[in-house]
């Protein structure tokens, strides 16, 4: 049996919680942009460092707020001229 015969159905679990939340982490990366971007050296891409940064960050924070948020102002600073 090949791996792609393994299922016949797979299925998501989609808490509409989650799909919510993911509402307001968009209106937070759109103001975070918004604020740090016009002090971002030129060709610095802050949502890009912001979502790198987040990422590096998940194993010592985890996903959820506070993480983000502490996320959020790393990249912040990592982003400004110096």
């Amino acid at each position: 049996m090949t791996r792609g015969e393994q299922f016949d159905t797979i299925g998501f679990d989609a808490d509409d919680t989650l799909w919510r939340s993911e509402d307001y982490f968009t209106v937070a990366e759109d103001l975070f942009v918004a604020k740090v971007g016009p002090f971002a050296p030129p060709g610095i891409d802050v949502l890009a460092a912001l979502h790198a940064t987040e990422l590096d960050n998940v194993p010592v924070s985890g996903y959820g707020v506070k993480g983000y948020a502490l996320s959020m102002v790393q990249a912040a600073v990592a982003s400004r001229p110096l």
